[in-house]
Parts: C-alpha cells; structure tokens; sequence
C-alpha cells in the first residue's frame, strides 16, 4: 500500500488516510471574521473531494452555525484530528476520525471548542489520488 507523510508518531500514513486527515483539517478551520459560513472551509477542501461530491458542496445564504461561532469573533479554529480505527458502528469501506478543536483569537489566546464532530469518510481512488467521495459526521458536545 503506497504511504504518504508520517504521522505523530514517526509511522507512515497510507495515502488514504494522509488526503482524508489533510482533508479534515481544511473541513473544520474556520475563519469566523472572514468565512461567511462553516461550509466556506468545505469548499477551500474541494481538491480532496471526487468531481461528483465537490460539484453538491454549496454554501448556504446563511450561518447556519450556533453560539459557538459567534462566540469567537475574529477567531479561528485549530482542528485536532484523530484516526479512529476499529469502530463497530463504522462500515467497510469507510474511515473515521475524531475532530475537536480548539479557537485562537488574533492575540494567540485560545480556547476549548464546545463540539467533537466523528466524521464518517468514503474514500475512492481516482487518477489523481485518495479523494473523499461522500461523508458525513455527527456532532456531540465536548467533555472535559
């Protein structure tokens, strides 16, 4: 299996998960001074998607993100994103990663975010690469 960049952990990332974390990442940093919606960052994310899942990714007129967003003006969000492996729930053929993330204001301040989102990812090989060509997550609320 060809491997792409090295985890933490100094271990080698096959290449699925390698466009699936860098996906992540891109998904859930949110600009909240600049990003009109949460699904802006979606959209910066595009390169990661298949053609036929890129073309459904649209933004809404409006924010559809609660107090958390508005919580944080002129902040951005720091994503952590963890591979889970072995989940029960999870069907063959997908991945799943935990993402919670911290909020940075434009002094360097930070501060917990409410939410963990699992996400569920369907990968597909394509000519150019691992690209994700569905997903979904659920959200919960953040425990200490």
């Amino acid at each position: 299996m060809p491997t792409h960049g090295a985890s933490p952990t100094g271990l080698q990332v096959p290449a699925q998960r390698q466009a699936a974390l860098e996906a992540l990442e891109i998904m859930t940093t949110w600009h909240t001074e600049t990003d009109a919606t949460q699904t802006e960052a979606d959209l910066r994310a595009r390169a990661y998607f298949t053609r036929d899942l890129a073309a459904t990714i649209t933004a809404p007129e409006r924010n559809g993100a609660g107090g958390e967003w508005f919580a944080h003006p002129r902040s951005v969000s720091v994503p952590q994103v963890i591979d889970v492996e072995g989940t029960d729930s999870l069907q063959p053929g997908l991945l799943a990663f935990e993402v919670t993330w911290d909020w940075m204001d434009a002094a360097g301040n930070t501060t917990p975010g409410a939410s963990v989102r699992l996400y569920s990812l369907a990968m597909a090989n394509t000519p150019r690469g691992w690209k994700i060509s569905d997903y979904t997550y659920e959200e919960y609320p953040r425990h200490g």
